[in-house]
């Protein structure tokens, strides 16, 4: 038994596992982007910040993380204007490959705990051209719905304002993980709402730092809950 767990731990660490894997999660994506009928919402300042090439943040939950390729799918940006964070574990080169296969960039860590590789890299980057960051703020492992500090400490830090952004589709899988990770059914209705940009001053304190964090949170939660009640979606999260 433990040899066959060492052979499948060898298996998914490979790179031409990895390499399969991750074209089959990109056509996923893609056809999940372009199969399910959207419904956009609070859209108007978001497409005008991508239209003008002003730098923003976008802020998503780790539950509805997939459904946010539609971002740079269904704009269709060009490679590498939009850019994620993937986590070091296993599971995250995995990600950042299906990432890098619909076109986004990928900075190596977290913004959670242990994520200050992360945060040095990302403030290397001068975001003078528009960048999108993309950030699941309440990822890797939560607690779920409840914003860290790392996305307020990179737009003070950056200088750029935080869109949240909420998606939802009208028939999924809900995985009774820890934070409901909803996996969305092609050929399916959903909607892609935006709420207002959070602007956050800089060389701000922990505790402004904390009261930014609960406003943003409350507003993806509210966000959220909206689309869900318009699509008849109960995740009992």
């Amino acid at each position: 038994m433990k040899n066959q767990e060492r052979m499948w731990t060898r298996i998914r660490q490979s790179q031409l596992f990895i390499a399969a894997v991750s074209w089959i999660g990109a056509q996923f994506l893609k056809l999940m982007v372009r199969s399910i009928r959207w419904k956009f919402e609070g859209t108007d300042e978001f497409e005008l910040f991508l239209r003008q090439r002003k730098a923003f943040i976008v802020s998503v939950w780790h539950s509805r993380f997939l459904m946010s390729s539609i971002v740079p799918l269904h704009y269709k940006l060009e490679p590498y204007r939009a850019k994620g964070i993937a986590s070091r574990h296993r599971d995250g080169r995995l990600v950042a490959e299906v990432a890098r296969r619909i076109g986004v960039g990928v900075f190596d860590g977290s913004t959670g705990k242990g994520g200050e590789k992360a945060a040095l890299a990302i403030m290397r980057e001068n975001f003078a051209n528009g960048e999108i960051l993309g950030i699941t703020s309440d990822g890797p492992r939560g607690p779920a719905r409840r914003c860290g500090p790392g996305i307020i400490f990179l737009a003070s830090k950056l200088g750029i304002p935080v869109f949240p952004i909420a998606t939802s589709v009208k028939n999924a899988k809900i995985f009774n993980s820890w934070d409901r990770f909803m996996l969305p059914i092609p050929f399916n209705r959903g909607i892609f709402a935006v709420g207002p940009r959070l602007e956050v001053p800089p060389d701000i304190g922990k505790e402004e730092i904390a009261a930014l964090c609960k406003e943003l949170a409350d507003r993806m939660n509210a966000l959220e809950q909206s689309i869900d009640l318009k699509l008849g979606v109960k995740t009992n999260g």
